[in-house]
């Protein structure tokens, strides 16, 4: 089945009608025939009227699609994207007061972008097994960067204010979403040796901090019952303090179990000051999410072993009963099958789709949304949480290479911009690691703050 009917079968166009509900109005319902798609409102005459494209080609067509001026007249861009589109110009045109036309097939750039089509069907990932932005449309014809489903929904919800007033549109405002995959919560408390000597050496040459000779050692020596103070990735406190001073609560994506030994985390659970650390976050009101391990991603027994220990660890010591969300370790994904595996374990949102080689819009949009599997055409109890921003995807020299200064900050304001201007989810991901250094701590409070 190709794309143009897996996006019209009976429950991809359910799965549609949501999204049109969640982000336009509840009174919005989506329905197909052969050549046309139709969006009517209940209790109202005005419709739009989609032409249909059995020629839509994400892969090697984008054109710009324009109308009338005053469509775009309260609209920061003049024209909108049309990623599949071969048309000489694309039309958005009043047939009528109660109908509007747009001949672009938006309702298959929907599919397409939301259900990562594109990854179900690519064969080329990177030594980790992911799929990379330079393989993407995205990169293609350079769309990382503007959120081009969310576009589309705000274009849709200013013509039906202009038409029809009497429709209630839904209402959302734009959200800070702060997230911290803890892969290494300690320089010194945990892993052998040769980590304390390297971590001791790093420490002194790169921070010029000498006094953690002495505390390396002796926060080794005893033990794991708490975090030194002087223990540079011991920042958890400081981005708490940061988040509530913003407005914001922060999630801390701790790990179960350890699948890849040289790449996993290496604490444990019962180990103390990992267990002193959860109460911390929780009595202050922040959250805790699963970090399932390096080799988890395509195993639905291992990463259902890793949700069911950490749900059990947090509801027995804790009492805590509201485990939702996981984000997969380095960003490792399979589409649709990871999102499968999931769903059916119990997680509620996931927190993984953005890119690790680029910031900016994996799946077209900031908003969360309900899963849908393209392959077994089914609604996924799910809901995909886009990750927009890593800071290592910005400032690492393997990635962006824009480091701690104003090019780094100026790149996440952007894309927090976009998120704003379409009233989405920034969803910011940052370790507590890179938190260690000065400049990279003046680097986050202005990403927060700005």
């Amino acid at each position: 089945m190709n794309l143009h009917d897996r996006s019209a079968t009976p429950n991809a166009l359910a799965w549609v009608t949501e999204i049109f509900r969640q982000r336009v109005s509840t009174q919005a319902s989506v329905s197909c025939d052969t050549g046309l798609c139709l969006i009517s409102f209940e209790k109202s005459d005005f419709e739009i009227r989609i032409v249909r494209d059995r020629t839509f080609d994400p892969y090697n067509k984008n054109h710009l699609i324009k109308g009338q001026d005053e469509f775009f007249e309260n609209y920061r861009h003049r024209s909108l994207p049309g990623l599949g589109s071969s048309a000489k110009k694309g039309l958005i045109r009043w047939k009528s007061r109660n109908h509007l036309i747009i001949e672009y097939d938006l309702i298959q750039l929907i599919f397409f972008m939301l259900n990562r089509i594109e990854e179900v069907y690519c064969s080329d990932f990177d030594d980790d097994d992911r799929f990379l932005y330079s393989n993407s449309v995205l990169s293609k014809f350079e769309l990382i960067e503007r959120p081009i489903v969310d576009e589309w929904m705000q274009f849709i919800r200013s013509a039906v204010k202009r038409a029809d007033k009497s429709i209630t549109l839904t209402q959302k405002s734009f959200c800070m979403d702060l997230s911290h995959d803890v892969d290494h919560p300690s320089r010194f408390a945990f892993g052998g040796a040769k980590n304390l000597a390297s971590g001791i050496a790093a420490d002194v040459f790169r921070r010029k901090s000498f006094s953690n000779i002495f505390y390396g050692p002796l926060q080794r020596l005893t033990g794991a019952r708490h975090f030194f103070a002087h223990d540079p990735f011991n920042t958890f406190s400081w981005i708490m303090d940061r988040s509530e001073g913003a407005g914001h609560v922060s999630t801390f994506y701790l790990f179960s179990l350890r699948t890849g030994l040289n790449i996993d985390a290496d604490y444990r659970l019962s180990d103390p000051a990992i267990r002193n650390l959860i109460a911390e976050i929780l009595g202050r009101g922040h959250r805790i999410g699963l970090h399932p391990s390096f080799m988890t991603y395509r195993d639905i027994d291992e990463i259902r072993r890793q949700w069911n220990g950490l749900k059990e660890y947090l509801n027995v010591e804790f009492g805590h009963d509201d485990l939702d969300s996981v984000r997969m370790h380095c960003l490792r994904w399979r589409h649709p099958e990871t999102l499968r595996n999931l769903s059916a374990i119990g997680v509620r949102r996931d927190q993984t789709l953005g890119f690790a080689d680029r910031p900016g819009f994996r799946c077209g949009t900031c908003h969360q949304y309900r899963a849908f599997d393209p392959i077994r055409d089914e609604v996924l109890d799910i809901t995909i949480s886009p990750l927009i921003a890593m800071e290592c995807s910005v400032t690492a020299p393997r990635y962006m290479g824009l480091a701690c200064g104003s090019d780094a900050l100026n790149e996440f304001l952007k894309l927090k911009r976009e998120c704003e201007a379409v009233d989405g989810d920034f969803t910011l991901l940052w370790h507590n690691t890179e938190l260690a250094d000065k400049d990279m701590r003046v680097l986050y409070e202005g990403v927060i703050n700005g």
